[in-house]
């Protein structure tokens, strides 16, 4: 028995991943196109619990003269990041 996660985005990227029950962790992943998706995907999930794991309301997005970007409780402290 396995179960399946999939994650697209608008660059055409593509990731699969198929995780085995009772197989010690064992699972299969693929990635197509541009971009390695679920790498990014992983990297957020880590980050969101690293602070916590706070609701979507202590964060927000701040687009000025110095571009767009998202931050988590203050659009002035340390957690905040440039988005494309």
């Amino acid at each position: 028995m396995s179960s399946k996660t999939v994650c697209r985005a608008t660059d055409g990227a593509m990731s699969h991943r198929r995780i085995w029950s009772g197989c010690r962790g064992r699972h299969d992943t693929r990635w197509v196109g541009p971009s390695r998706l679920l790498t990014a995907v992983e990297h957020a999930h880590a980050l969101h619990h690293r602070l916590g794991a706070p609701a979507l309301t202590a964060f927000g997005v701040t687009a000025d003269g110095d571009g767009t970007r998202i931050w988590h409780d203050d659009p002035d402290g340390q957690a905040r990041w440039p988005l494309p």
